[in-house]
């Protein structure tokens, strides 16, 4: 992903990245202004870090996580967390956890050693990544952050089972 070429920044809703090796997105900050948004995504099973952050010259944090789950990549969300706001999230990150809501708690999915569930496709209602009852990241999330006309998480489930947004 690069928007240096001023195109604007993206957003991710419902999003899962796994296992794509030493980090899920490599980044380069980009044009002022234009910041990237994950909103209830889930990043794991990266060797080394979540998010790499390849140039950081813009004087801003050229990326946005909210209500995002950051679990299982080496214990590392990104290589300068000056880089990134992570807001109302599960982080394995010791200092980004107790920041703006953000908790360093086992997000407890069902099975995390199958994460695309029995039937091996992501999005259907066995991933192994859906969160237990019992999970932190259960309606936790701030509802400001849903896209308009968002109504279903990535396996098309009700993204809202109770009164606040469940992380990832």
């Amino acid at each position: 992903m690069n928007s240096d070429d001023g195109s604007g920044a993206m957003t991710f809703v419902n999003s899962l990245f796994d296992a794509n090796g030493t980090d899920h997105v490599a980044y380069d900050d980009g044009v002022r202004f234009t910041r990237p948004q994950f909103i209830n995504c889930t990043f794991t099973g990266a060797t080394a870090r979540a998010i790499t952050i390849a140039r950081f010259d813009s004087g801003q944090a050229p990326l946005d996580a909210i209500n995002s789950i950051f679990w299982g990549n080496n214990g590392v969300v990104a290589d300068d967390i000056a880089a990134v706001d992570v807001t109302v999230s599960i982080v394995e990150q010791d200092a980004l956890a107790g920041s703006i809501r953000n908790q360093n708690a086992d997000p407890q999915f069902i099975d995390p050693a199958r994460p695309a569930g029995a039937d091996g496709r992501y999005g259907t209602p066995d991933d192994g990544l859906r969160l237990q009852a019992s999970s932190p990241g259960v309606d936790v999330g701030d509802n400001h952050f849903i896209p308009s006309g968002l109504t279903t998480d990535l396996r098309g489930a009700p993204r809202l089972q109770g009164d606040q947004v469940d992380l990832g």
